[in-house]
């Protein structure tokens, strides 16, 4: 017998052996082994693919199945395809795997997928909302607060606090019941959609950026005093020529970086509409609202000029040396493309464009670096990685802003002993986050240099103890976290 029947596996091949005069053995033969050959099932027949499905977010645990054909942002949100066609079956999944950010629709679905992070919250508001006796509730809330500031994402750590609240509550069965189901999407691998996503790690951010620029202490202050005067200072030595290309530069870069709270700052209107050297020097001078967050944006871009001579000149050589060394590996962002997020808006602080961004009625018009670029969720950088492992948020990657200001603020505390170089750090990370650029974890792992030990996240309890208005500051942002978590899952 032919062996060509026994490598029959679709009817084409059955098509082209049949011949017109076949005996009647091959005919049998023939259909029995039609009959063997698999269908072709609906859900496998190949489609074109429909490119609305650009631009939804798919849940992490499908989305992690689909990194080959599907290019995501570091949130699940589709940006492209690496082909043209796909599978009935594959095109259907996405569709029922849709999802809102965390934000937008509480976790409440069957496939709900919880950080350690998110658990902690969720643990937190959930004690909230039953008002335990206050003998057992402020010794438990002290406990997930202090884990979730200090970035603890051990899974053991998590279900031995949900065992500890257990049994301190021994008389509810109803709250055990919903401690379990907290702690029971808890998820199996981490998820860099969620990760990314970090939606209470954001919100936490923004309150504590908006609280500490709303409320600069009085060393903050002398921190952007001493700025105004180095940088007037060192101004005033360059030549006239130099004086202007110096004020074109600066202008030119104010111009094309419109953070949203310095719309309404006159002095640098004016001075981008027309960039003098005198019009530079009263900027400079300027000590209204928002005049700390203002000085700091100069200063960097004070000390990109090009300037090769001088203090400045080694300031910058020191600053590129390591950023090219240390800060440009770990940097890694997607242009948005067409996800049109990056038009001007009033938005501030680190939430993401497609969460519900804090925004202000005073703030007018502006563009935060988040909103041009998205987050990847492929070959992230060692850095990154560590920051999502310990669920801190990600902003565009290691700051060279910190940079080249921790060179500054190095400088003025070898020249001044007495130089707040804690808070004119601290000042800096809420200047970066409260723009919607960096987060404070990248901010400081720039401030911290520990690179040669590898990075270390940011522990926000160490934050809390640098002065009375960061210890403030944190415990108003955490407040507003909860209650945002009671807000999602308890809306009635």
């Amino acid at each position: 017998m032919d062996k060509s029947f026994n490598k029959i596996d679709n009817i084409n091949q059955c098509i082209t052996i049949v011949h017109p005069h076949s005996n009647n053995m091959v005919i049998n033969l023939l259909a029995k082994k039609i009959k063997q050959i698999k269908p072709i099932q609906a859900s496998e027949v190949k489609k074109f693919i429909p490119y609305d499905l650009i631009g939804m977010t798919i849940s992490p645990n499908v989305a992690q199945n689909f990194k080959d054909e599907i290019n995501f942002t570091g949130t699940g949100r589709i940006i492209s395809f690496n082909t043209h066609v796909m599978s009935e079956g594959k095109i259907q999944l996405l569709l029922k795997n849709r999802m809102e950010s965390l934000n937008k629709t509480p976790q409440i679905a069957t496939h709900c997928i919880r950080t350690p992070g998110e658990v902690i919250i969720n643990l937190a508001s959930l004690l909230e909302k039953y008002r335990l006796p206050n003998s057992n509730k402020l010794e438990i809330e002290n406990t997930l607060k202090y884990i979730w500031l200090e970035g603890i994402s051990h899974k053991q750590k998590i279900n031995k606090i949900a065992n500890e609240i257990i049994n301190k509550t021994n008389n509810s069965k109803e709250l055990h019941n919903k401690i379990n189901n907290i702690t029971s999407t808890l998820e199996h691998k981490k998820s860099i959609t969620k990760r990314n996503d970090n939606y209470y790690g954001r919100l936490f951010e923004t309150e504590l950026s908006k609280y500490i620029i709303n409320n600069p202490n009085a060393n903050m202050i002398d921190v952007r005093n001493i700025i105004s005067e180095f940088i007037i200072e060192t101004f005033n030595t360059l030549p006239w020529d130099k004086k202007v290309k110096t004020c074109i530069h600066i202008a030119d870069n104010m111009y094309s970086d419109p953070p949203s709270w310095r719309h309404n700052i006159d002095l640098a209107n004016e001075f981008i509409r027309n960039d003098t050297p005198d019009n530079f020097i009263k900027m400079v001078k300027y000590s209204g609202e928002y005049s700390t967050p203002l000085l700091l944006s100069i200063a960097v871009k004070y000390l990109i000029t090009r300037r090769k001579k001088g203090i400045i000149g080694a300031m910058r050589r020191k600053a590129t040396k390591y950023y090219y060394k240390i800060i440009k590996p770990q940097r890694r962002t997607l242009p948005t493309c067409n996800l049109n997020y990056h038009l001007k808006n009033s938005r501030y602080g680190i939430l993401l464009p497609h969460q519900i961004s804090a925004s202000s009625n005073k703030l007018k018009s502006g563009i935060r670096p988040i909103d041009k670029y998205a987050l990847p969720i492929n070959n992230i950088t060692q850095h990154d990685k560590v920051a999502l492992s310990h669920e801190r948020v990600v902003g565009i990657g290691m700051s060279g802003s910190a940079n080249l200001l921790n060179t500054l603020f190095n400088a003025l505390k070898d020249n001044n002993k007495h130089f707040p170089i804690d808070d004119a750090k601290l000042a800096a990370a809420s200047w970066l986050t409260y723009s919607g650029g960096h987060s404070y974890n990248e901010a400081y792992s720039v401030f911290n240099s520990t690179h040669s030990k590898g990075f270390k996240p940011l522990s926000f309890n160490n934050i809390a103890q640098i002065n009375q208005l960061s210890e403030k500051a944190v415990n108003h942002a955490y407040e507003k976290v909860i209650k945002a978590s009671v807000k999602l899952n308890y809306p009635y």
